[in-house]
Order: C-alpha cells, then structure tokens, then sequence
C-alpha cells in the first residue's frame, strides 16, 4: 500500500525488499540500513533462491550482489527482467564488493538494474535512491491498477468491465432501453465472487 506526507512522496510503506548476496557481513550491513527505514527485508543467498523468492514473495525492490555463488547477479537481473511476473516497475539494486568501472555499470544497465553500487555502501544515499525509486514504483502500481485495458492480454480488466458496465446501464437509462450484460471469465475453476 502506498502511503504519503505532505513533505514525501508516496511510498509502500512498509517495503518489501529481497536482498540476495551471500556474504553475511554484507548482506546484514544492508539489512540494517533497510530495517531501520520501517522496511521488511528477505534474504536469499544464491542466485537460484534470488529467483524463486523474487517471483513468490513480489518485492517491491531488490538488491543484488554481482557475484553470487551459482549464477551472476547480472544473469539473475536479466532472467527477473524476462519473467511476465516480476513487472519493469520493480527497481533492481545491483552491488559489488569491488570497484565498478565504466563497462560494469553498463552492463548492469543493460541487464534491467536501475542502480549499481560499489562497497562500502553509503547507506544515506542508498535511502534517498530507494525512496526515488519506491515512489516511482507506487505510481507505476496505481496506473497499472487503474488501467481499463490489460496490456498483456488485450481484454478487460475489473476495473474497465466495472466502467462499461456503468456506461451500459446510463446508455439504457438514457435511452430507456433493457439492457442485458453478460460476463465471461478467463480463469480455471469458474465463478470469482
């Protein structure tokens, strides 16, 4: 849920923010920093486990080490970034415990990351990144929920059958008219309430 001040911008309060690296010491410094800004934080340490809780848990953002143990950090980005489940509006962090050059923060890029850090983390900046982006990601979410049409599939969604339903019943009030409506559902199993 999103919530705002007069002096922030909206945010999901409280976030729900995977971090994947399997150095405890690292992993655990940016936890905290996370924790104290009222976020809940999971924890995966391999590449494998960053994509299974990325498409179970559906954070709201997550940070990546570049060098986990089974799979890159920047295979793992590209892999999220190609699933339909984890949408574009979700940002990825892609850190390293070395040095990053040119070539590197580039690369991230182009694997979908929207960031790129080097250790030792500079945890004040990291915030005001993450409440950049966790803003953005709120007003992406509410666009997408507010959309009338599902871009993946073309049809209606709640929200766009919920207004042409409405413009159904004024056309036949207008033109006192019986109007019949009829719904049919996509989904296995048969009739949601």
């Amino acid at each position: 849920m999103c919530s705002s001040d007069l002096q922030t911008s909206p945010v999901p309060m409280p976030a729900t923010i995977l971090v994947a690296n399997d150095h405890e010491w690292t992993g655990r410094s940016l936890e905290t920093v996370l924790v104290s800004e009222g976020h809940r934080v999971v924890r995966a340490f391999t590449g494998l486990q960053s994509i299974g809780k990325a498409l179970t848990v559906d954070p709201d953002v997550i940070f990546l080490d570049v060098q986990l143990p089974d799979i890159s950090g920047l295979e793992v980005c590209r892999r999220l970034r190609g699933e339909m489940t984890l949408r574009e509006a979700v940002p990825i962090f892609l850190t390293t415990a070395g040095q990053a050059g040119r070539a590197e923060r580039l690369d991230a890029l182009r694997a979908g990351a929207w960031e790129f850090y080097s250790q030792p983390f500079d945890g004040e900046l990291i915030i005001a990144k993450l409440r950049t982006f966790l803003a953005a990601k709120c007003v992406a979410d509410s666009l997408r929920r507010a959309a009338v049409v599902d871009p993946s599939t073309g049809l209606y969604t709640e929200q766009g059958l919920s207004m042409r339903a409405l413009e159904f019943g004024s056309e036949a009030a207008r033109f006192h008219r019986p109007a019949t409506v009829v719904a049919l559902t996509a989904e296995p199993g048969g009739r949601r309430d």
